[in-house]
């Protein structure tokens, strides 16, 4: 989809729901969306270590239950889900990119209060002088796992706020505004409030 900038105005919204938890760790080793060190040791070790997972056991599916919160070196905040594991190297491969040098630590969600992030996600960008037309939303699809039953709520919490007809998708990654920038996440629920503008 395109969007013509000069005909419409367009905000963006992100919410997580996740919660860092443990002491941050520093990425000393990796490569685009693969982590091979943290703290200089294996990254399987990082998560085994968090997860108390035996080093003779098989790391679980952990992608979507303990993503990694990465602060950027920029200072920009995202999480990133684990989609495998490399037991041969020792790393971990990412759904997005997860910079060297970066400060990493282990989240856990916050069970049905991730909805609650979708309302001040929302709230964060109210302006009475732009009123949507519709919106777009893109939920991750590890938000619907995660909240089962109670995903449609997140849903209801933006269509209350946003007075608007929405439409969208779940998705798997989400490239996302938000006040200061846009990048890709994981585990967020999008919004885009498009306004057409006045003539």
């Amino acid at each position: 989809m395109a969007i013509d900038m000069d005909k419409i105005d367009i905000r963006g919204a992100r919410a997580f729901g996740w919660v860092g938890i443990g002491k941050e760790r520093i990425v000393t080793k990796s490569h685009q969306n693969i982590v091979y060190e943290v703290d200089g040791k294996p990254a399987i070790d990082f998560y085994r270590e968090y997860l108390a997972i035996a080093q003779n056991e098989p790391i679980p599916y952990i992608g979507i239950e303990y993503p990694l919160e990465v602060t950027m070196k920029d200072g920009l905040v995202v999480y990133r889900a684990v989609l495998g594991v490399d037991e041969a190297k020792k790393a971990l491969i990412f759904a997005g990119h997860v910079e060297e040098k970066s400060k990493i630590r282990i989240s856990a969600p916050q069970g049905e209060k991730i909805i609650d992030y979708v309302e001040k996600s929302l709230k964060e960008i109210e302006d009475p002088k732009f009123r949507p037309d519709i919106a777009l939303i893109f939920p991750c699809c590890s938000r619907k796992q995660v909240l089962g039953n109670l995903a449609i709520k997140e849903i209801e919490l933006a269509y209350k706020n946003i007075k608007a007809p929405i439409i969208g998708f779940y998705a798997y990654g989400e490239i996302g505004a938000y006040p200061g920038g846009y990048a890709f996440h994981n585990e967020t629920f999008v919004t885009a409030l498009l306004s057409e503008k006045e003539k």
